[in-house]
């Protein structure tokens, strides 16, 4: 009897270490009123509302083409509230393969209410599989299907993007966000189809090449121009934004421009919209 009494402390004990463990917080992001959750560390980062420029980006992309948002590498839902805080009717498919991530973005859509928001547990992939998602700390909310320097792993499956926009009957999509960690190549290949027919904006991150010297250059001189070829077989230009206080767009047309004076965020555009893109960018700017 007594231990039975002890166990039921204990569990009203962990009870109420969790409650004081996840709590929310309001926050003003970009003129809109968020509820942020704050669950075991995750949502600090929502807090500041940070990185303006992506935020003004997407507005001039929503600005330009129709259809849904598809946030691959959606994390805990920064490229979300910037939606959010621009279009609050605009169809959201999320993309996030980490079962830690995923649980977040889910309570942040339901703390919000926000509507028109789909949240899929897969990564998105050139095939439907079985792969390794590698981490460096267990409940974190960064991983990457490339190992480098993680330490722990996870099995999840992935999907192509083509089948997972089949499935929720899309017709139109204006931006597809890739954060993938490395693995944006396998990620576009998974949405040809959708390149070719529904020509969204695409707005990457694809980190500069190292220097030289390093071992690993050989290895992202081929990445990076394996991008490049796949991106002009599919009638995409690439725009790089300068890293001045002022941004630049520059037309990347060889390997050797991914660097260090563009930001590691590109847009790629089909060429039917080139022109008119940078010009609406260059005014907004």
């Amino acid at each position: 009897i007594i231990m039975n009494k002890l166990l039921k402390i204990k569990r009203e004990w962990f009870v109420f270490l969790q409650k004081i463990t996840m709590f929310k917080t309001k926050v003003n992001y970009f003129g809109m009123t968020t509820t942020v959750p704050l669950i075991y560390g995750m949502g600090r980062d929502l807090i500041v509302p940070s990185e303006k420029l992506m935020s003004e980006l997407l507005q001039v992309f929503l600005n330009f083409k129709k259809g849904a948002v598809l946030d691959v590498g959606a994390n805990v839902g920064i490229y979300l509230l910037k939606l959010k805080a621009i279009e609050q009717d605009r169809a959201y498919i999320g993309i996030e393969p980490n079962p830690s991530s995923y649980f977040y973005l889910t309570e942040l859509i339901r703390e919000n209410s926000f509507h028109g928001c789909h949240v899929v547990p897969c990564g998105l992939s050139d095939k439907a599989s079985l792969v390794d998602l590698f981490y460096s700390v267990p409940g974190s909310c960064g991983a990457s299907f490339e190992k480098q320097d993680h330490g722990l792993s996870a099995e999840v499956m992935t999907e192509t993007g083509d089948s997972v926009l089949q499935r929720f009957k899309v017709k139109e999509v204006a931006v597809v966000k890739i954060d993938t960690e490395g693995h944006e190549l396998p990620t576009l290949y998974g949405l040809q189809k959708t390149l070719t027919n529904l020509k969204p904006i695409v707005y990457c991150e694809v980190w500069g090449l190292p220097e030289k010297n390093s071992s690993a250059y050989q290895s992202e001189f081929s990445k990076k121009s394996e991008l490049l070829t796949f991106l002009t077989q599919h009638e995409y230009q690439i725009l790089g934004v300068s890293n001045d206080n002022k941004p630049s767009f520059k037309m990347i047309e060889s390997t050797e421009q991914f660097n260090t004076t563009m930001r590691p965020e590109y847009i790629f555009v089909h060429k039917q919209d080139v022109t008119e893109l940078v010009t609406k960018l260059k005014s907004a700017f």
